[in-house]
């Protein structure tokens, strides 16, 4: 049995963005971790610097352990449009 890719979001609980990003997911049959900023938008914004991304979600895939930034919601749509094509996705 192959590893499946999965996908890591950091969302906010009241993102209606981050709430599409998980139903396009689970729309496609994917698992996905989250961690909620809610109650930490220190962390949050720290992250961001980090990465150089200003919104939520922040979305990484994940296969077999290796991380590859695809940036939010729209990137993701993007994602999976061009069929999980490198091309134009940066990494994390």
């Amino acid at each position: 049995m192959s590893i499946r890719k999965r996908y890591h979001l950091i969302i906010k609980e009241s993102c209606p963005y981050c709430r599409k990003a998980m139903d396009l997911l689970d729309s496609k049959g994917y698992d996905y971790d989250t961690d909620a900023m809610d109650d930490d938008p220190e962390l949050l914004l720290e992250i961001k610097r980090e990465i150089g991304y200003d919104t939520v979600p922040i979305i990484w895939e994940v296969e077999k352990g290796k991380r590859k930034f695809i940036g939010g919601f729209g990137e993701l749509v993007q994602h999976f449009m061009s069929g999980s094509n490198k091309k134009g996705l940066l990494h994390g």
